[in-house]
């Protein structure tokens, strides 16, 4: 089984692919994606800056990711924080 990577969408085109530049621990390059890569997600719902979890598996023309997930963990964490914190100030100093 392939080890599970993170990344964030950083391109998107209309033709059904983009690419994921993959988390800043890694030294890899962007790799490229098609929709036919996305599990529970559509296409047109995908943004860029979007945390994503893939694998990477072998294509015609080299590596490419599938099986890609967004990264729901990341999202539900940061909603805790904002639900605990929304009694608290808004402007915090720094």
């Amino acid at each position: 089984m392939s080890e599970t990577k993170k990344g964030i969408i950083y391109n998107l085109n209309k033709k059904g692919f983009g690419f994921i530049e993959p988390t800043k621990d890694t030294n890899q390059e962007n790799i490229f994606f098609h929709v036919s890569g996305l599990i529970d997600v559509k296409f047109d719902k995908l943004e860029p800056g979007m945390r994503v979890c893939y694998v990477e598996k072998e294509g015609k023309k080299g590596l490419i990711a599938a099986d890609i997930v967004i990264d729901y963990f990341e999202y539900a964490d940061k909603e805790l924080t904002m639900k605990i914190n929304k009694d608290k100030p808004k402007h915090k100093k720094c």
